[in-house]
């Protein structure tokens, strides 16, 4: 925590050399009243973190656990599950996993009895290209009758075989899913059509507003995935862990490695394009050159890139999901907000203006996957992103000055 606020404070100071004020007096006011002393730190941390993805110097930060795994009679299974999690906080709130069928031990996870069904499911996914099924997501699902056993609670885990989390940097990592469906939405679908748990550990310090949990009326049930990890989130239902997100964060890491049951994990997010690793810039610079010189590319050239271009998209929405919450909130003071940066800056062909101001019924999520297809959209919406964001932190000296007193 201490060395994120450095590093925000380090940027601030960066901001207000270089970036254009916005006069909206409304901003003014709601600075002055301590209204974004909050969520000030999570926009300059959205804009430092797109940055780091363009350049390739994103580190995907979380937990390693290393599962033992039973069969249905209980016999523990020779081979462990490594698993990767981005928001180790959530540990307790995982419920079930999700093998993916180019798990390279899939089998020995799956019991005897259902070995048979497993290989047939298996070979019906693989029948379609991996960018078919990036494309075509869908929900179905075998149980292997194996289950991870929870490294800190000791619960029984049911193991699926699935294809739905495939955008995922886990799963492209390990070809695995720890799922917490009470706070990914894919999860949540697929937990409600299995009829499997679904247990809330994270929630809003300040209910009531649009960025809180939504439940069922006249029931304690999420009416929908909570995927909250902002400044006002606070951990529940965690034992040891509840309380503020990034304490618990680093508490059950710590409990996992004295437990010799996991530990932290980083590395750096890139993508890969015929068996070598670039950056979303290298992949523009790329993209750029076969297009100057008018290079026909391949079928698997072009299914190689699609695919590339969808977990980056995914990448680069995971990472806003924190602007989209705090935008949500506001969005009118938001939209005028961009509106000036945009004629500040002469940028007269933004997207993120239209992406924000549009009247369609669309999610962000589906507008963004729609329209930026290419690598140089991509470079160019998050450029015009860390733009506005810094304009805004700039413009907002009563939040900065309250960083800079946390830091001292």
């Amino acid at each position: 925590m201490k060395n994120k606020l450095i590093c925000s404070v380090l940027l601030c100071s960066s901001f207000l050399l270089q970036a254009p004020l916005l006069t909206n007096n409304l901003l003014k006011k709601l600075d002055s009243a301590g209204m974004f002393n909050d969520s000030i730190y999570d926009f300059i941390l959205v804009r430092l973190k797109v940055k780091e993805l363009i350049t390739g110097k994103l580190t995907w930060k979380g937990a390693q656990c290393n599962l033992s795994v039973v069969d249905n009679e209980n016999r523990v299974l020779s081979h462990k599950l490594h698993i990767i999690l981005k928001r180790p906080e959530t540990l307790f709130g995982a419920t079930f996993i999700i093998l993916s069928p180019e798990h390279p031990q899939i089998l020995d996870f799956v019991a005897e009895s259902e070995k048979e069904h497993a290989q047939q499911f298996i070979q019906k996914i693989k029948t379609n290209s991996l960018l078919h099924r990036y494309e075509h997501l869908h929900y179905g699902a075998v149980s292997t009758n194996s289950y991870g056993i929870h490294p800190i609670t000791g619960q029984k885990l049911p193991i699926f075989i699935a294809d739905y989390a495939l955008e995922g940097f886990d799963t492209r990592t390990t070809k695995a899913h720890l799922a917490v469906p009470a706070h990914d939405e894919k999860d949540f679908k697929f937990a409600h059509m299995q009829k499997l748990e679904i247990k809330q550990v994270v929630t809003s310090a300040k209910e009531g507003k649009s960025s809180s949990p939504q439940y069922i009326k006249n029931t304690k049930e999420l009416s929908a995935a909570y995927t909250g990890d902002y400044y006002d989130c606070i951990i529940i239902n965690s034992d040891f862990a509840n309380g503020p997100t990034k304490q618990a964060s680093d508490k059950i890491i710590a409990y996992l490695r004295d437990h010799d049951a996991g530990y932290e994990y980083q590395e750096h997010v890139l993508y890969s394009l015929h068996g070598k690793s670039y950056s979303i810039k290298e992949l523009q610079d790329i993209e750029a050159t076969l297009h100057k010189e008018n290079k026909e590319l391949s079928h698997g050239q072009k299914e190689a890139f699609a695919i590339a271009m969808i977990q980056a998209q995914s990448d680069f929405l995971g990472i806003v999901e924190h602007f989209l919450v705090h935008a949500k909130d506001a969005k009118e003071l938001v939209i005028e907000l961009i509106e000036e940066s945009c004629q500040l800056r002469k940028n007269n062909d933004c997207y993120v203006l239209n992406w924000s101001n549009s009247k369609s019924s669309e999610s962000e999520r589906v507008m963004f996957k729609r329209d930026i297809i290419t690598f140089h959209a991509l470079k160019r919406f998050c450029s015009d992103l860390c733009d506005f964001l810094g304009d805004f932190a700039s413009s907002c000296p009563h939040a900065l000055e309250n960083l800079k007193n946390i830091k001292k």
